[in-house]
């Protein structure tokens, strides 16, 4: 982590975190944010490629609900 971001995750009592953005029609609307409170490894690529999934389950319903 940056030195900003290490002072903010410190002070958010946490060891790890992520933010996911959420990007619809080219425009970034908001993002999935997920953190680490206790030590631990990195998340490994399966547990990444399901956030990411999961961000995807967003745009695809924001898109279907912005189109239906």
């Amino acid at each position: 982590m940056l030195t900003t971001e290490q002072r903010w995750a410190n002070q958010q009592g946490v060891s790890q975190f992520g933010v996911f953005p959420v990007v619809v029609s080219g425009k970034v609307i908001g993002c999935l944010y997920c953190d680490r409170s206790g030590s631990g490894p990195a998340p490994d690529r399966a547990t990444v490629r399901y956030i990411t999934s999961i961000v995807d389950l967003v745009v695809d319903g924001i898109a279907r609900r912005r189109n239906g």
